[in-house]
């Protein structure tokens, strides 16, 4: 199975601009900091219109192609419902991708199969003309896989996308049935049919926002919820394959917020290591009791790591995309302005695999904004995507 469809959620674009101190130190050194930003990478003028352009979700093909979902309805000039794709060079696919009318409302998640066939979650009622509630399927070229149908379909947002190994589906979101009861988190057939192996029980009380497949088949949900099946789990869960809780992962607390009447807490991103180890981050600055800066990393059995320390206070404000490199950095993007006192409005950082910030890796322009997802092509270069940004690419 993918890395790439492993983890979905709502994510994002962006670069970083450090603060002018830091610039003046770094000038000396033009070659360490020029060109992160891919101006090769050519999108047109970019999603629309100008007061929704959002891209809240993107993921790659096998081919390095760039499927992106969210609020537009315009790419590049052309009509787009909420969903096309990009070109390796970052061209719009107006010929090649068969996407129709596209959906009549914005897509939140999206996850691509090992067949490149391509999995959309959102709100929206009707794809290409036809019934597709809140989940959808293409074929790799875009047009709509008529094997693909629930019948009975989830009533609330399906926000987060992963494929099984075995071609089973699970969904997160803010949903309450799905056929039968399934509340925040269901697993779906091949064919899109409800999975009543998968018993998650009352499930969540609140949304599920993203899902990460271990590779042992346990599964990590994140999201805004208090409860799982009863049993108090804040902000982040593991579960069985069969959808129990698993109780050898025990967060504490969970996550927290000084002041919940401002923001809710929330896990907006995750990231699994190879060690095992798993990387959140969100709306929280605390995690069981311990203060920590949007950004936290917690032990196999679910405890708070101590040995990433983000030092300095953290991000200023929530990260969305979260993303382990092989070599232990990690990738952070999100609606920050600053991490551990360095300036940086354009939310795109990485970080070590302590939690400090990686000086070495310095994006010098580009597109600035909330950003919402992060993606890797087989180059090596990293594509994002978001609000100001809509699409965008770094060189690594």
């Amino acid at each position: 199975m993918k890395k790439s469809s492993r983890i979905a959620s709502a994510l994002g674009f962006a670069c970083i601009l450090f603060a002018s101190a830091l610039l003046a130190s770094c000038a000396a050194d033009s070659s360490r900091i020029a060109g992160i930003f891919d101006t090769t990478y050519a999108p047109g003028s970019g999603t629309g219109p100008a007061d929704n352009p959002w891209v809240t979700s993107l993921a790659k093909q096998s081919d390095d192609k760039i499927i992106i979902g969210g609020y537009f309805t315009t790419d590049d000039g052309a009509a787009q419902g909420h969903f096309s794709r990009h070109l390796i060079d970052g061209a719009l696919d107006k010929t090649a991708f068969l996407s129709g009318t596209g959906a009549d409302q914005r897509v939140w998640s999206i996850a691509v199969q090992d067949d490149d066939k391509i999995l959309i979650g959102g709100d929206f009622l009707n794809v290409n003309g036809s019934v597709r509630q809140k989940i959808a399927r293409f074929n790799s070229d875009g047009s709509l896989d008529p094997t693909f149908n629930p019948g009975i379909w989830p009533n609330g947002a399906v926000m987060a996308i992963v494929v099984q190994s075995d071609k089973k589906i699970l969904i997160g979101g803010a949903f309450h049935t799905v056929g039968a009861s399934r509340n925040g988190i269901a697993r779906l057939n091949a064919d899109g049919t409800l999975d009543a192996s998968f018993a998650p029980g009352t499930g969540t009380d609140l949304n599920v926002q993203c899902i990460a497949l271990q590779p042992t088949g346990e599964i990590l949900i994140g999201g805004a919820f208090i409860n799982y099946n009863g049993v108090a789990r804040q902000g982040v869960a593991r579960l069985t394959a069969t959808g129990a809780l698993d109780t050898t992962f025990d967060p504490g607390t969970g996550i927290d917020t000084a002041n919940h009447a401002a923001l809710w807490p929330c896990v907006l991103g995750m990231a699994l290591q190879v060690d095992g180890k798993v990387l959140i981050g969100g709306n929280f600055t605390k995690v069981n009791g311990v203060a920590q800066g949007y950004i936290a990393r917690l032990n196999a059995d679910g405890t708070l790591d101590s040995a990433f320390n983000a030092g300095g206070g953290g991000f200023t404000a929530h990260p969305r995309g979260v993303l382990a490199q092989s070599d232990g950095k990690i990738l952070v993007c999100g609606n920050f302005w600053s991490y551990n006192g360095v300036g940086n409005n354009v939310g795109f950082v990485r970080l070590n695999a302590n939690g400090s910030l990686d000086a070495d890796f310095a994006p010098d322009t580009g597109p600035k904004g909330d950003m919402f997802g992060i993606v890797v092509q087989s180059s090596g270069k990293f594509v994002l995507g978001g609000w100001n940004a809509a699409i965008a690419r770094y060189n690594p």
